[in-house]
């Protein structure tokens, strides 16, 4: 949705609307490895649509954070990034920004080891992340001068050489999961609390699918180890 609320917006949802709203919604799990969705998609859906067209666009925006199934396209997403911290920015949310910022961080150093492991290399303005300089500045270090700060770096890059971008998504879900959790704590019910909990919901949303696709690899597995059956002649 391309949707600017302009630069004096910063709460467009009275606060009542949001404490209804939240109020009305299951509490979210704790942990994400055990997490089963609070409600389902159709009535969170339906929740959602009370609100105004701004609040859902910065929502529809904001889920670009925990979208990482085009992750190889990363510096594709560049300018839908720089608008969603310019949007962001000017709504004053302050937690919500630092986490976004964060976020963006995060996506760029797996951005930046996708290409590098593809022996391809990020020019010119490919994102709007602070450590975009030090990014290239360390392009030839395994995790660009960064593996202390960002300790997760050392086993994403083994995930990326290795080709298992499953679990390098999964390692990136649940560090945002972390992150939001961290800022989930103490929020009043307001457009930020709505944000992590929408964000959230999406985590838990994505985590499932890969647990129903595992089932279903193993249950192939399963059916392809089974002898073929005898075809008796019933003629």
């Amino acid at each position: 949705m391309n949707l600017d609320p302009g630069k004096d917006t910063v709460l467009s949802q009275p606060a009542y609307e949001y404490t209804h709203l939240l109020a009305s919604l299951p509490r979210m799990p704790l942990t994400l490895q055990t997490a089963c969705s609070p409600v389902s998609e159709i009535t969170l859906r339906k929740r959602l649509s009370a609100i105004n067209a701004i609040d859902q666009a910065r929502l529809a925006q904001l889920r670009l954070l925990v979208d990482w199934q085009s992750i190889v396209s990363e510096k594709d997403k560049h300018s839908q990034l720089a608008v969603l911290s310019s949007l962001v920015q000017r709504v004053a949310c302050g937690g919500l920004n630092l986490f976004i910022t964060q976020v963006i961080d995060l996506r760029a150093l797996v951005a930046a080891l996708v290409a590098r492991s593809q022996g391809n290399t990020l020019a010119g303005d490919w994102t709007p992340s602070q450590l975009r300089g030090v990014i290239h500045q360390h392009w030839q270090e395994p995790t660009f001068g960064l593996g202390r700060r960002y300790g997760w770096l050392e086993k994403a890059q083994q995930f990326i050489l290795n080709q298992q971008f499953y679990s390098l998504e999964q390692l990136m879900m649940q560090k945002i999961w972390r992150g939001l959790s961290r800022l989930a704590n103490g929020l009043q019910y307001d457009f930020t609390a709505l944000a992590v909990y929408y964000l959230q919901w999406c985590i838990i949303d994505r985590w499932r699918s890969y647990q129903a696709d595992a089932a279903m690899v193993v249950f192939e597995s399963i059916l392809d180890a089974l002898p073929e059956p005898e075809l008796s002649d019933v003629s």
